[in-house]
């Protein structure tokens, strides 16, 4: 497959001395003139061109949730389609030319210059799942005897950006979302579920390359316990990949004046400030960078971490709210701020059994309770809980939002 990769590679080079250059598909959404062949028979045609088009790479139920300006929307569209996929998707195909490999290019400019190079034995390829949205993209094919047009599209703009990695599950980057002044900037801190399977690695091979190379990920974040992470105990993306194990449990389990809660005798679990120490002192160094952050299914701890990451980085409590219950379009199940009851949520509890605790209205409450007080928003509440309970200094907490927001 590499000597197919690097004859492709040499093709578009050894083409490029006889093309013209002409740019186009831009902004406009038209395109003049791509990067062709002086002579017309000498390129493949796409079967799907886009000539700079907007496309929006997420489903429409998923749009729809995003959109929802009411509990009562959100509630419904959720009840309805909990389990649908959060994917991105956007094919690209094109007539064959007969080869036996085809090469494809995807860059941010249309000289395709540091270009994400794939590979596709058929004429069609899926760039979904990488797509940064509100980005403009250009792509090229290249085939053993002829290539495509240079075309391009931008990705619609949008707070969520939902991630393909082969092997692993419910995995988004957490930029996008609005803060108090900016947004947070992608390409940074990603979340998601285990990338293991025992001490070995669950990834594909395009999974893993997802991962080093499209994400870069320098420091994995384990939020499990020895109990539950199947042994693991380094990071199976590589042994350069910092690995930091900092396991809690998720919602009200991290609040000290959680006692004996239900039938269940739910308690505080003290160790948790430690972890989560630990975790923002992590998060605090941009040397760590990119970061990516999980439990078992990227849900619960996972999910109480994203809050206060993004309490601290200024994002509403109705976008933070979102952010968790997009959980509940992945495969790992689902995850609402309370129950739904003829479409409407009627607690902040969705489940308390043996199987699982899932609290987070309930553990939103509390924390606006314990720790906000009169005047105090929910995000100057989560900055004190992490103060006191855990005590992260302000000067971390300053850095992370200096590393993580975009004003």
């Amino acid at each position: 497959m590499k000597t197919a990769v690097l004859k492709a590679i040499t093709a578009l080079l050894l083409a490029a001395e006889t093309m013209f250059f002409v740019v186009g598909c831009g902004g406009s959404g038209t395109q003049s003139e791509a990067t062709i062949n002086e002579s017309e028979g000498n390129y493949m045609v796409l079967d799907n061109e886009f000539n700079g088009k907007e496309i929006d790479v997420i489903s429409e139920e998923f749009r729809n949730y995003l959109n929802a300006e009411t509990d009562g929307q959100a509630a419904e569209i959720l009840a309805d389609y909990t389990g649908t996929s959060m994917a991105q998707y956007l094919s690209v195909k094109w007539k064959s030319d007969g080869s036996s490999e085809y090469t494809i290019f995807l860059a941010d400019n249309p000289a395709l210059k540091n270009a994400e190079v794939f590979v596709s034995k058929r004429p069609r390829y899926n760039f979904g799942g990488r797509l940064i949205p509100g980005k403009e993209y250009y792509y090229q094919i290249v085939g053993e005897s002829k290539e495509t047009k240079v075309d391009c599209f931008k990705v619609k703009a949008n707070d969520v950006r939902p991630i393909t990695v082969e092997g692993a599950y419910n995995v988004r980057d957490l930029g996008g979302w609005a803060t108090d002044g900016g947004n947070i900037a992608y390409g940074l801190i990603y979340r998601g579920g285990k990338l293991n399977d025992g001490e070995a690695c669950a990834l594909t091979d395009d999974g893993l390359k997802t991962m080093r190379e499209t994400l870069g990920i320098k420091t994995e974040i384990d939020l499990r316990f020895s109990s539950d992470d199947g042994g693991q105990n380094k990071s199976v993306l590589g042994d350069d990949i910092n690995y930091v194990k900092a396991g809690f449990n998720g919602y009200n389990y991290i609040l000290p004046e959680f006692s004996n809660y239900g039938a269940n005798k739910r308690n505080y679990y003290k160790p948790s400030a430690e972890s989560i120490k630990t975790i923002f002192s992590a998060l605090a160094d941009e040397n760590n960078y990119p970061v990516y952050f999980h439990c078992n299914a990227g849900a619960d701890r996972t999910g109480t971490l994203a809050f206060l990451i993004e309490a601290v980085l200024g994002v509403s409590e109705a976008d933070m709210t979102k952010d968790f219950e997009l959980t509940s379009f992945s495969a790992n199940g689902a995850r609402y701020r309370g129950e739904i009851k003829d479409g409407k949520f009627i607690n902040g509890i969705m489940q308390d059994d043996t199987d699982n605790f899932v609290a987070f209205g309930y553990f939103v409450e509390r924390i606006k309770a314990v720790y906000g007080g009169e005047g105090r928003s929910l995000n100057q509440a989560v900055v004190n809980y992490l103060k006191t309970v855990c005590g992260v200094t302000d000067e971390e907490l300053s850095a992370i939002r200096n590393i993580l927001t975009n004003k």
